[in-house]
Formats: structure tokens, C-alpha cells, sequence
């Protein structure tokens, strides 16, 4: 699929990638911004398929009463974490922030981690994108939130 009028981002995120790679640079959060239906989504599928990086990748939806956690629960599903049970099975989920932190941190290569649509998070997510937006520099990581 072609991105059109895009490339300009596409280079920001590719040109972000390659110095937190090379380690010219912390790890970063970006925020992608827009409209609704401007291509948000659509430039963060093309960047994450074309990056060469793992990728971990989780939505909010647009429900009257938000999945709390939802784009936690998408990743840990996709990656099979213990985390996921230990989310399920308790009320406190500062263990688990701290845990998905540790699991960034012992990446052993660059990790592009992609929040999509945080304008429908319920208030644990953005406690979560809070909670790894003070640390993300602890890590080798890209998160991005559209």
C-alpha cells in the first residue's frame, strides 16, 4: 500500500528507530495526532512493517465501557506473557506495569510498541502510557500512541 503525502513522518519515526538502535538516542514515546480517518493507523502499519523491528502492537476501542488495560491485554495475548495471568488474577496492577517494563528491558534488540487510538483509553491505560512514558528511556524501545 502507498502512504501518500506521508514520507516526511515516515522518515521522523524511520530516522528515531535508527538512533535509538544505534544508541545515539534514548528510547522515545511519539504521539501521532490528527483527525479521524486522516491516516493515523494507516502511517503507523506501514512504519512498523517496513522497520525491520519487533513489533508490539495494541488498540483501545471506542466502547461505552473501555477494556481496562486493552492494548496491555492485545500485547501480553500476542506474546503470551505470565504477565497476562497475573493481570487477570489481580486488582493491582502496578506489578504488572513494572513487570511489562522489565519485560522492554531485557529486549534484546530494539521493541517498537504501538498504542493505537488512546483518545478511547479507559483511565488504567493512560495511567499505564504515564507510568512507561517516565521510564521508556529506561529501555530500547519506540512507543508510539496514535
Amino acid at each position: 500500500m502507498e502512504i501518500v503525502e506521508r514520507q516526511p513522518f515516515l522518515d521522523t519515526l524511520n530516522e528515531l528507530l535508527v538512533n535509538i538502535q544505534s544508541q545515539a538516542l534514548s528510547s522515545q514515546l511519539v504521539l501521532v495526532n490528527g483527525e479521524a480517518g486522516i491516516g493515523k493507523t494507516s502511517l503507523a502499519r506501514h512504519f512498523t512493517q517496513n522497520a525491520g523491528a519487533p513489533v508490539l502492537w495494541g488498540m483501545c476501542d471506542p466502547l461505552t465501557t473501555p477494556r481496562p488495560l486493552a492494548p496491555l491485554l492485545d500485547i501480553l495475548e500476542q506474546t503470551g506473557s505470565e504477565l497476562l495471568h497475573m493481570l487477570e488474577s489481580s486488582a493491582d496492577r502496578f506489578p504488572v506495569f513494572s513487570g511489562f517494563l522489565n519485560e522492554l528491558r531485557q529486549k534484546s534488540s530494539t521493541t517498537i510498541v504501538v498504542f493505537e487510538d488512546v483518545h478511547w483509553a479507559d483511565s488504567a491505560t493512560l495511567d499505564l502510557i504515564k507510568y512507561l512514558g517516565r521510564r521508556i528511556q529506561q529501555t530500547s524501545s519506540l512507543m508510539i500512541l496514535t
